[in-house]
């Protein structure tokens, strides 16, 4: 099994850290930089940074990374990751591309600027079968506004706002998972391409 990780821009080394030391039999951790990387990969990860930058740099990943979206294969947005992949984008600039694939309506930099970044220890999904709190990490997050009825809701926060989505094999957090001890939700994303 492969799991590729977006490495154009962003929060990448922080997610390839937690896959290595999982140290999951036959998985290799590659990182993704041209598009024939994109084409080895069972799983991909598009990781938290700028959306608008990671759009930009690098069209023919993109185009090789819908390709994958469109093959039914696993794919995991964190933060900016999530605003590609989302169909609907509120607030984007003009110019910025998406992946989409997931059927959601999202909106960039809900939670604010840099400044009022925050840390708020969330219940994870019934799906991942653990009783535990998660320290979720929001960085300039976006939050989901509106789900399509084949998107499932996994997390919300108190408040109401929707930070973590899946539809079939897309899994989508407004969060930094990459950014915490915990590897629950990488766990959880390898049994999503293991399925």
């Amino acid at each position: 099994m492969i799991v590729g990780i977006l490495a154009l821009q962003g929060a990448f080394i922080e997610h390839k850290n937690i896959l290595d030391n999982l140290k999951i039999p036959h998985n290799n951790n590659i990182l993704i930089k041209r598009k024939e990387d994109v084409e080895l990969c069972d799983g991909i990860i598009i990781p938290g940074g700028e959306s608008t930058a990671m759009s930009i740099i690098e069209q023919d990943v993109f185009l090789e990374i819908r390709n994958h979206v469109n093959k039914g294969k696993a794919i995991w947005g964190t933060c900016a990751g999530l605003i590609l992949l989302a169909n609907e984008i509120e607030g984007k600039i003009e110019g910025q591309k998406n992946i989409g694939g997931l059927d959601i309506k999202i909106k960039r930099n809900y939670f604010g600027s840099q400044i009022n970044s925050f840390i708020k220890n969330i219940p994870l999904p019934k799906e991942f079968k653990k009783k535990e709190l998660f320290q979720a990490i929001f960085i300039r997050g976006p939050a989901i506004l509106k789900i399509n009825k084949n998107v499932k809701i996994l997390t919300q926060l108190e408040s109401g706002e929707i930070v973590a989505v899946q539809q079939n094999n897309i899994l989508g957090t407004s969060f930094h998972p990459e950014l915490s001890n915990n590897s629950a939700w990488h766990e959880y994303f390898i049994s999503l391409i293991s399925k």
